[in-house]
């Protein structure tokens, strides 16, 4: 069989500026020709957002955009007159072929910034850092309304960035995130935040603590072009020496740039599935050739009927309810209409670390839905998946009670919805034990009124 060919996701970059004025068309080339199969373009102001959206319509199968104001790009002045120009041009892009998120948005409080801004707009450090906070919690409400990820600077801003993406509750990534590794930690552990870095990272220590610390699940890769290179600020960087950071990354987490590869086009699909679908089809087609990136054993399967058919929605709902309920990525409302295939389901789930087995206690009956595999890790994970598209999934039709979560499922034709009981539930969502059980809960997607 042949080797998998890496397919790289450059989470955060900025292409719309002049220094690839003259080269675009190389620079793309050079990093489709490398395997990055998405590019996220961010924006900086209100001018660079028609710039990125003009690369999208120049490169349509390979750059997502990200439309935002960068704090620097303020300015120092947020008024509601601009806001609403800026809004508006986001929101009618999103209404109309849609964006893969809000940024490069977030809070610098470097001083020199903040001295200069202040210097500039004659007024105070404290005004401008205030302008900064208004208009990163403008954007991300946009974000939360339009349902899709932020992508975030901060700088000498860290804690105060972070408490302000915890209280909205959106998803996103912190892009090269240099601030206080157990923070990033506490991040992660959310559920809803990732974090991506550039190949500045081969010689940054402060991103390679963070590294170090964090799970590959919660890691992404970058490069912020033409900035943070791998040979220094004097070298403009590019998205196609993303495998740079790859390779840096492997070495720190001790696995192969290809597994990196995997790990973080798989996160980059998860983060942004839900908003830029074509990145699955961007990231399957590249290893079309070679290793299926879904494990034979978790491929599609016929959507089943009977009780196999309510035990794969119920799964599904759980994925949404999980992913809303305790700190995952957004989960959309699907139907098996749109669903046809895996293929076609975005991924925004989050990476749940199953066990082995998920079974569903059917009276007498015990089925186990899950196949072992020695990686037990990824095959649940892509089972998760292939579960997925068998069904409806509504963010709604599952409860949790106070001890961990429970799965209802009601087979047709039975009045009582039963139990779908999963020994690792408190682990992987977070929630403590998974015995614990509440008989008034019950899924609305089977109709159960009650479950008894």
């Amino acid at each position: 069989m042949p080797s998998a060919r890496r397919a790289f996701v450059d989470c955060h970059c900025h292409l719309s500026s002049d220094q690839f004025r003259y080269d675009l068309e190389e620079v793309v080339a050079r990093a489709s020709h490398n395997g990055v199969v998405g590019i996220f373009v961010c924006s900086s102001s209100q001018p660079d957002i028609e710039r990125v959206l003009k690369l999208r319509q120049e490169f349509p199968e390979l750059i997502f955009p990200c439309l935002g104001l960068h704090p620097l790009g303020l300015g120092g002045t947020f008024d509601a007159d601009f806001w609403a120009v800026t809004r508006s041009l986001i929101v009618a892009e999103h209404a109309r072929r849609g964006i893969a998120g809000i940024g490069e948005i977030g809070l610098d409080f470097s001083k020199q910034i903040l001295r200069d801004h202040a210097k500039t707009k004659g007024t105070s450090e404290a005004d401008i850092r205030s302008t900064q906070i208004a208009a990163f919690q403008a954007q991300v409400s946009l974000a939360k309304e339009l349902g899709v990820p932020v992508n975030v600077h901060s700088r000498n801003a860290e804690r105060e960035t972070l408490e302000i993406l915890f209280q909205s509750g959106v998803c996103g990534l912190m892009h090269a995130f240099n601030g206080e590794p157990g923070l990033a930690l506490e991040a992660a552990r959310t559920g809803r935040l990732l974090f991506s870095f550039p190949p500045s990272l081969v010689y940054k220590r402060e991103y390679q603590e963070v590294v170090r610390l964090l799970p590959m699940e919660a890691l992404l890769l970058e490069t912020d072009s033409p900035s943070l290179a791998a040979g220094g600020p004097k070298e403009r960087n590019e998205p196609g020496l993303i495998g740079l950071a790859a390779a840096k990354m492997a070495e720190i987490k001790g696995l192969t740039t290809q597994e990196v590869a995997e790990i973080t086009t798989r996160n980059a699909v998860r983060l942004f599935g839900a908003s830029s679908p074509a990145l699955l089809f961007a990231a399957q087609a590249s290893q079309s050739q070679a290793t299926n990136m879904i494990p034979k054993t978790a491929r599609w399967r016929k959507p089943q009927t009977g009780w196999k058919g309510n035990a794969d929605r119920a799964v599904a709902a759980e994925v949404g309810r999980g992913a809303k309920g305790v700190g995952g990525l957004a989960q959309p409302s699907l139907s098996p209409p749109q669903l046809a295939s895996l293929e076609e389901a975005p991924l925004p789930w989050r990476h749940f670390d199953f066990a082995d087995e998920l079974q569903m206690d059917l009276g007498d009956t015990t089925q186990f839905l899950s196949e072992a595999s020695q990686d037990k890790e990824r095959n649940a994970d892509f089972h998760i998946q292939d579960l997925l598209g068998q069904g409806h999934v509504s963010a709604e039709a599952i409860s949790v009670c106070d001890g961990g979560p429970s799965l209802l499922v009601a087979p047709r034709g039975e009045p009582t919805a039963r139990r779908w009981s999963r020994r690792t539930a408190g682990t992987a969502l977070g929630t403590g034990g998974a015995d614990q059980w509440d008989p008034t809960l019950c899924s609305a997607a089977f109709g159960a009124a009650r479950c008894d």
